[in-house]
């Protein structure tokens, strides 16, 4: 059996809030990142959403690695042989040598996957279905007042029916490896520059002296955490984050407040000492 999918990013900001005219800090603030790596399978037609904040992750080719290895193991049936991913060739997410060493992992310790067959689409022909679905979650935002918090985008998300949220990669799952994919090649990748040529070109990692690296056991015992601890953000957005905690229920103030930053927590806006309060702006507790 053959499995087809295309794979997508998509950032989502928050806080997402709509802010009185009085409140002037809203304008040009830096919201905290969400990011949302989005697996269509043409198969059963179905969309699963894979989520994560700014820090938890960053948004390169390990944390994508991670999703679509899991994504793999959990959701890819034992009678799946063959699958085909379509994606774009951006180097710091899809073309690299993280994402062969996982495929090279996958081959070799699926129950059935034994070929792997990963497209890279051209510039300016990217366009694929998956992406409808970031068109529906970006008009659905259209109509809600508030984001305050990564959790509410999974609900907004799961209220659509269509894409399921996933979200599964906190900031223990997400995974570090360096480094046509076939089972019965183990370290080999065979790969072709276009569709027009004939045959595969092979890239052996035994004629590089690396077959051992890129054997099973090996990339299985090295994987390790990437991130054992939530990730600092810029004093910066730290500001500006704290400037909107008026704007946003009282609930999801410690989650921001406990963030950490590059070099140290000094220097921060007092929200006490603004006018506005949580009560002013309408807030709600969740």
């Amino acid at each position: 059996m053959r499995r087809g999918g295309a794979a997508t990013e998509q950032v989502l900001l928050r806080p997402l809030t709509t802010s009185p005219p009085s409140y002037p800090h809203s304008y040009g603030a830096l919201g905290l990142s969400t990011y949302n790596l989005t697996i269509y399978d043409s198969t059963t037609k179905k969309t699963h959403c894979y989520m994560w904040s700014e820090i938890d992750g960053n948004r390169g080719a390990n944390e994508i690695a991670s999703c679509i290895y899991y994504h793999c193991l959990d959701v890819i049936p034992d009678t799946v042989k063959k699958i085909v991913l379509f994606s774009d060739s951006t180097t710091g997410q899809n073309r690299n040598s993280i994402l062969a060493a996982m495929f090279l992992l996958l081959v070799q310790i699926h129950a059935s996957i034994q070929t792997v067959e990963h497209v890279f689409l051209e510039v300016g022909h990217t366009r694929m279905e998956v992406d409808c679905k970031h068109s529906i979650i970006e008009r659905k935002k259209l109509h809600i007042d508030k984001i305050n918090v990564p959790s509410d985008w999974f609900d907004l998300i799961r209220k659509l029916g269509e894409p399921t949220p996933q979200y599964p990669l906190s900031r223990f799952s997400v995974t570090e490896m360096k480094g046509e994919y076939e089972a019965k090649h183990p370290g080999k990748v065979f790969f072709k520059k276009s569709l027009q040529e004939k045959g595969y070109s092979c890239l052996d990692f035994k004629r590089l002296g690396k077959a051992g690296k890129y054997d099973a056991a090996n990339l299985s015992r090295h994987r390790k955490r990437l991130h054992v601890k939530p990730l600092p953000i810029s004093k910066e957005k730290k500001n500006d984050l704290l400037k909107l905690l008026p704007l946003i229920p009282t609930s999801a103030h410690d989650f921001y407040k406990s963030i950490q930053v590059h070099g140290g927590d000094d220097d921060f806006y007092d929200m006490d000492s603004d006018e506005m309060t949580a009560e002013e702006s309408d807030g709600e507790e969740l």
